[in-house]
């Protein structure tokens, strides 16, 4: 079946229309017959205005879309809870998580459509990059405050080492060492 314009539709909504009005004459062409009438071009007079139609009356409310379509894999709308937004709110923040990192800095509104998961390891990631159950956090805030803490840690013991280095301290624990491997 050919491709109808808009215009040729129109026509047969409203010629549909009259052959209801008159409540089936009996000489009416039928819609399929119409339709192969309306598949070949007819021009219209520059002067004349178009009738209003079925299609033209009717108010299509479309109801809000439940999914992003077929084109983004049906992926849900997003279900905004507290818990969404605090993560949210920390992307957007994650900058100032970590200055040394430069990351593009994230729209103020959640995205329309979104899911959110959670990554299982898989058997190949067993020791390479799987966390351990003590690393493994509850909320991405507890997460990201995890990470950072252990940063602030391995620095502090940065440096208290190399200010314990050549003191009295030092020193000691150096002796203390060497009695150690000849007894």
């Amino acid at each position: 079946m050919a491709q109808l314009t808009d215009g040729q539709v129109d026509d047969v909504l409203r010629e549909a229309e009259e052959r209801l009005a008159s409540r089936g004459s009996g000489t009416a062409p039928t819609v399929t017959e119409k339709l192969q009438k309306s598949t070949q071009p007819q021009p219209q007079p520059a002067g004349t205005k178009e009738k209003l139609s079925v299609r033209q009356l009717q108010k299509s409310t479309a109801p809000p879309k439940e999914s992003a379509g077929p084109d983004w894999f049906d992926l849900p709308k997003t279900d905004l809870t507290s818990e969404f937004k605090r993560d949210w709110q920390i992307l957007r923040m994650r900058n100032v998580l970590d200055p040394k990192h430069q990351k593009k800095t994230l729209r103020a509104n959640p995205p329309a459509f979104s899911q959110v998961g959670e990554i299982i390891a898989g058997p190949t990631d067993f020791y390479s990059s799987r966390l351990a159950r003590k690393e493994r956090k509850r909320t991405l805030l507890q997460e990201a405050m995890s990470s950072r803490d252990d940063k602030i840690h391995t620095k502090s013991a940065e440096i208290r080492r190399k200010k314990a280095s050549g003191g009295k301290g030092a020193y000691q624990r150096f002796l203390s060492q060497r009695r150690k491997q000849k007894g």
